[in-house]
């Protein structure tokens, strides 16, 4: 069964580190729900973190990512923010092996992994919060209230409802009914895709439109495989919600069916995309986006908060970076990364490149394992078997040219599939700039994965 994963967790975009690392109005009660969640990696490293201007000062380096996350091509998974965040000290990550612009956080970089280094979450450097206000201009979305997220220890940074969870699981977070979800004909049938999660001791509290993700543990159900985490469509009431679950394929109506007592279900903010969400999703262009992270855990970087205010006066260069639809030759060039080592360049200028809007420039993160595929979802990228290549190149620019150079680490790679996000996005930081420097962005991403034809 597909299912979406987060950053390095068993829960989310799991199990890839040496990077980020994480954590709806429009969508019909009861409708039906075509989507099938995949493993979409979250941990995609937007910008390389040991890249500040006075790097021989710093000593601890992070990135903090906020966004509005969709897959193209693929409307029906929807849209939905997406939380991912990483800390290490400075030294301990593998240097680029190639680099237009050292020192400083735009330009093009190479970078390789060994398995090990592409398993290391980071380090705990206390809890972030993040407030999203849309300033009104979402009628049933004012804000998606995101859990503050804190680090896991193997997995990073997750955005739970209930930390006990993670640490002392309690009857709140354990057991469980699911069951078919009625599609209200009368006939007796269900919605084939969709699966209803009740449990009495559950403090479902958050609202559909805050997007949510539920992850399983233990649940003996092999519709809840250990490790799937299912995107919330519908909320019945605090104690029964509605998952997006692809392993649904019957309109015949799973009957009220206990999951193992000791099944551990975990509420998740900050995963991704939610099926059915369409445009504007939950982050307006006109929102301002705050993040806090609060020093705790290891100590090393000082609290700090990154604002990103919307500015009427301002137009839309100001708040989050804004939300963007590629053209058709910008399409092709985001959904078929050449892997023959030539140039490329991916355009977002104004109404003809992605539409109307700004940021402060344009992010490329292309992320590549080699591991095996076999019998995976055509999203999933498992843990590279020898080595992981990331490309990410930044401009405070509309438009970004990936070299032939840098090119050509991705067709030496042994990809078996690679994933590629371009993200319009608003840069901010945090830090003392001394010890510590941390790069923090916010804005609208795309992402979309590719199989090389020999696979």
């Amino acid at each position: 069964m597909l299912s979406w994963k987060r950053l390095a967790t068993t829960v989310l975009f799991i199990g890839a580190g040496a990077g980020a690392t994480a954590c709806g109005d429009n969508i019909t009660p009861g409708g039906p729900i075509d989507a099938n969640p995949s493993d979409i990696d979250a941990n995609t490293d937007i910008i390389d973190a040991s890249v500040p201007p006075d790097a021989m000062l710093d000593t601890f380096e992070g990135t903090i990512t906020v966004l509005e996350a969709s897959v193209l091509g693929v409307p029906q998974l929807g849209q939905g923010i997406q939380v991912a965040a990483s800390f290490y000290q400075t030294g301990t990550l593998p240097a680029p092996i190639f680099d237009t612009n050292p020192g400083f956080p735009i330009g093009c970089k190479v970078t390789e992994y060994t398995p090990t280094q592409a398993a290391d979450v980071g380090l705990n450097e206390g809890a972030i919060s993040i407030v999203v206000d849309n300033n009104g201009e979402m009628a049933n979305v004012q804000g998606p209230a995101i859990p503050t997220c804190i680090f896991v220890p193997t997995k990073g940074y997750l955005c739970p409802d209930d930390p006990t969870c993670l640490s002392a699981p309690g009857a709140t977070c354990l057991g469980g009914t699911i069951a078919g979800v009625s599609d209200g004909s009368g006939n007796g049938t269900c919605v084939p895709g969709a699966l209803a999660l009740i449990d009495a001791d559950a403090p479902f509290t958050f609202s559909v439109t805050d997007g949510r993700y539920v992850s399983f543990a233990g649940s003996g159900s092999a519709l809840l495989p250990d490790g799937a985490a299912l995107p919330v469509v519908n909320k019945v009431d605090d104690t029964t919600i509605v998952l997006a679950n692809p392993g649904v394929t019957s309109t015949t109506c799973i009957p009220p069916t206990a999951i193992s007592a000791t099944a551990l279900h975990l509420s998740l903010g900050g995963v991704g995309p939610i099926p059915g969400v369409p445009d504007p999703g939950f982050l307006a262009d006109s929102g301002d986006v705050s993040i806090t992270l609060t020093s705790g855990g290891d100590g090393d970087i000082p609290t700090f908060t990154a604002d990103f205010p919307y500015d009427a006066t301002a137009g839309s260069s100001s708040g989050a970076g804004d939300d963007f639809t590629l053209d058709g030759a910008n399409t092709a060039v985001l959904g078929d990364i050449p892997l023959d080592g030539s140039s490329f360049t991916i355009s977002c200028t104004g109404q003809t490149g992605c539409g109307a809007g700004t940021g402060d420039g344009l992010i490329l993160s292309i992320t590549t394992t080699d591991g095996d595929i076999t019998g995976l979802g055509g999203t999933t990228m498992p843990p590279p078997t020898t080595k992981r290549v990331s490309l990410r190149c930044a401009q405070f620019a509309t438009s970004l040219t990936v070299p032939a150079e840098a090119s050509a680490y991705l067709m030496n790679s042994g990809a078996t599939r690679l994933q590629a996000t371009l993200i319009r996005g608003e840069l901010g930081g945090g830090g003392d700039g001394v010890t510590s420097n941390v790069n923090v962005v916010t804005g609208h991403a795309i992402t979309t994965f590719k199989t090389p034809v020999a696979n």
